[in-house]
């Protein structure tokens, strides 16, 4: 049986992986993997620990009300009419887009990028492993364009699930889960999902801001069941 121990630092400058044998070195490894894990994650996580359960989590109107902890970035959370806290705790830069690092106060970690997941973990449904392929700058949408993307997924091991995505302007919907004013000078994308490990449809709200992009709202799932709403929180109108 193999083991594989990742962390992360709050500012992304360090990511440690270690993969060993169940022995006496991998539980030596292990034990300081964990220890660096609690001390990377714990400034993000103390920023959100009034709602530090997802089963705990309540309205979106009572989780409003959360004070904030200067100096970090929000994301409120909405699944199945329950909401809760992220908070931003790192940033790696990469070729396709900065990424985001988002944990909640159960220790629940996800990465966005562009606002799109790719990768989860303490969730329900983890995705351990996402690539996709290039991502068009959301300015440049003007039409259906193709996104390829393959992710693994647990529990249950599943390896390679290959879809396609479809982004495309929509106009703004009648209703969504966005909590508060919406702002009026939002660009709406959708993106469909098909081929043999299908998912859901997303939505993506996007702020222009000269060259710049900013999405601060989206709709996602992780499996056909599990589907949640995220926005930047507090609201900037």
């Amino acid at each position: 049986m193999w083991m594989h121990c990742t962390t992360y630092m709050l500012n992304a400058r360090f990511i440690g992986h270690c993969t060993a044998h169940l022995s006496t070195r991998s539980l030596a490894c292990s034990l300081l993997l964990a220890s660096l894990l609690l001390s990377a994650c714990s400034a993000p996580v103390r920023a959100v620990t009034d709602y530090v359960q997802f089963k705990r989590g309540g309205s979106q109107a009572n989780v409003a009300k959360t004070p904030l902890t200067p100096g970090f970035d929000y994301l409120l959370i909405t699944v199945n009419r329950k909401s809760f806290l992220m908070a931003r705790g790192g940033t790696e830069s990469s070729p396709d887009g900065a990424i985001d690092i988002w944990y909640s106060g159960s220790r629940e970690v996800m990465r966005l990028q562009n606002g799109r997941i790719i990768g989860s973990s303490g969730t329900p449904v983890e995705w351990t492993d996402v690539s996709l392929s290039a991502q068009p700058d959301w300015q440049q949408i003007h039409g259906p364009i193709d996104i390829q993307r393959r992710r693994d997924v647990s529990p249950g091991y599943h390896f390679g699930l290959r879809d396609v995505l479809m982004v495309q302007p929509i106009a703004a919907p009648s209703s969504s889960a966005f909590y508060g004013r919406l702002p009026a000078d939002l660009h709406w994308f959708s993106e469909t999902s098909s081929g043999p490990y299908p998912l859901p449809t997303s939505k993506y709200a996007v702020r222009f801001d000269g060259s710049r992009n900013e999405v601060i709202y989206g709709e996602q799932c992780l499996s056909e069941s599990l589907c949640f709403s995220w926005q930047r929180w507090p609201n900037r109108t």
